[in-house]
């Protein structure tokens, strides 16, 4: 966890092949990935997903023990006798990207309340190979991720997801935002306190994050599918007190 937080990318590595489990958690309840992100080492985060898509790549093709060697042997950078030691445990490896601490806060929440656009992308960009950064996960006060971000007002972290077309997904002959944070539905669930994102923005003070997502699902309900609209709707309806959306 150490060398995760330090952004020591090998040496985080190297332990993981030689056994160390990156979900097991602090006496704050953080994993390696949430100490990876608190200190924003996108890095870090890039590689931890590298090594476990390594590993369950090799589960998927049952490679061989030499084959599976190779291959952390050139994404960790350990020795072949570290490999011959400890291939088992490393071919088993399984990150959970959305591990909850004491306050169940993921690894994408905290790199929202930093506003640190890397490491929300690192986070993101692993959904290419197999990772689902889930930003629909509510902590215990039912905050979201995107909810974080609003809160600390972090409005250009904000307009950059909006605006990022590498984070936007084509329906028909129109681009719509589709990434781990933020959705039309992501914009319609409410806290503990029956209050969403716009509410919540608008409330510490963050007028221009609030109406940068009134503006993004007004333009859903103008331009948007039946799924989209219905979920903008109720985004739109801020002086609805409702309780909190049940997770899945």
């Amino acid at each position: 966890m150490t060398a995760s937080a330090r952004g020591q990318v090998s040496t985080a590595l190297a332990l993981i092949v030689m056994g160390a489990n990156p979900n097991e958690k602090d006496n704050k309840g953080l994993t390696a990935l949430m100490h990876a992100t608190t200190a924003r080492q996108a890095d870090v985060i890039a590689a931890l997903f590298q090594l476990d898509d390594e590993a369950r790549s090799a589960r998927a093709f049952d490679a061989s023990p030499d084959d599976a060697a190779a291959k952390f042997k050139q994404t960790a950078d350990v020795s072949v006798q570290i490999l011959e030691e400890f291939g088992d445990r490393a071919i088993n490896l399984d990150i959970d990207e959305n591990a909850q601490d004491a306050k169940g806060e993921t690894a994408l929440m905290k790199a929202a309340i930093g506003g640190d656009l890397k490491c929300i992308a690192a986070l993101m960009e692993g959904e290419q190979k197999g990772f689902n950064a889930d930003g629909g996960i509510q902590d215990e006060q039912g905050l979201t991720s995107l909810m974080h971000l609003a809160i600390n007002g972090h409005t250009e972290s904000l307009r950059t997801l909006i605006e990022n077309k590498d984070s936007t997904v084509l329906v028909g002959d129109i681009r719509y935002v589709h990434n781990k944070m933020f959705t039309p539905g992501h914009v319609a669930l409410t806290d503990t306190a029956g209050k969403n994102v716009i509410q919540l923005a608008e409330e510490s003070g963050h007028g221009e994050i609030a109406e940068l997502l009134r503006q993004e699902m007004q333009r859903c309900l103008k331009e948007g599918p039946d799924d989209l609209k219905k979920h903008a709707t109720k985004a739109l309806a801020t002086g609805d007190k409702q309780g909190t959306e049940p997770k899945e």
